[in-house]
């Protein structure tokens, strides 16, 4: 369960590969509900469920953080220069970042417009603000390009775990087999 100085256990497995899931479903369910006519009645069912994913993501990556307090990560291969270091650490602080910021500005999209964002029809999460024209625009014009940002953070940690996979299979730089 918990990370070891080497590999990372099955609760930050789970939490990985779940919040990639749910990030890739998240970015194609906004693009496809963005091109459907507001009088298609799908539409709304899945803007909710992409709220409701949405919200997932946002708790997720608050599990993710106080597990990361309570079972630390392994750390980097001493095999990796200080540059690939700083490199990797960079772009999972960037990723982090972006798994807060982008379902962050979505709720404030939806809040700031109005609308509760109901996870599961479940329960509500609290409202934060009143209706607020001015952040709502703000957030809707920050909401899509920080997914695709997160997206394309994500493919690039992706690719840099399966570039040190095939360079260095079984390797000191081969940290793939760290999160499977």
């Amino acid at each position: 369960m918990l990370n070891t100085a080497i590999r990372y256990g099955a609760i930050s497995r789970i939490l990985h590969w779940l919040m990639a899931l749910m990030i890739v479903v998240l970015v194609l369910l906004g693009m496809y509900m963005t091109d459907l006519p507001k009088a298609d009645p799908a539409r709304a069912q899945i803007i909710a469920l992409h709220k409701a994913f949405g919200a997932l993501v946002l708790l997720a990556w608050v599990l993710r953080l106080a597990w990361l307090r309570i079972s630390p990560a392994p750390r980097l291969p001493g095999a990796f220069s200080k540059q690939e270091r700083r490199l990797i650490k960079g772009l999972q602080g960037i990723l982090y970042a972006l798994m807060f910021l982008a379902p962050a500005a979505g709720y404030t999209l939806s809040v700031a417009s109005g609308h509760p964002v109901s996870v599961f029809g479940v329960f509500d999460l609290p409202s934060l603000f009143g209706v607020n024209h001015t952040l709502a625009h703000l957030a809707r014009t920050l909401h899509a390009p920080l997914a695709y940002a997160l997206l394309g953070v994500a493919a690039l940690h992706a690719l840099g775990a399966i570039t040190h996979r095939l360079k260095d299979r079984g390797g000191a730089t081969d940290v793939l087999p760290r999160m499977l």
